[in-house]
């Protein structure tokens, strides 16, 4: 994350939308300290609905085309989970984020 430990979306969007020349925001702490006093608890977190949705679905299309990928090795070699090579699980890892992207 570009704003250090802060994940809402308010604060990193007013980052990267601020003028180069006359920016609002001297780094992340400032952001969350002036959107704090400006709106309270609430505006730290404001557009974190929206951006919990959007992770969630994309790990659920994740762990989904990771485990499809390790049913299937299962079922063609007839092996358990656990006999599957390291260098599988990674490549099959590797797939299951390019299907996300």
């Amino acid at each position: 994350m570009s704003t250090a430990f802060c994940s809402s979306q308010l604060p990193r969007s007013g980052l990267q939308t601020q003028s180069n020349t006359n920016p609002i925001y001297r780094g992340p702490f400032d952001a969350i300290k002036q959107i704090a006093s400006k709106y309270g608890i609430r505006g730290i977190y404001k557009g974190q609905n929206v951006t919990f949705l959007r992770e969630a679905m994309g790990y659920g299309v994740y762990f989904w085309a990771y485990e499809k990928l390790v049913q299937r090795e299962m079922a063609l070699k007839d092996i358990r989970r656990e006999q599957i090579s390291p260098g599988s699980a990674i490549l099959y890892g590797a797939a299951a984020g390019y299907a996300v992207s």
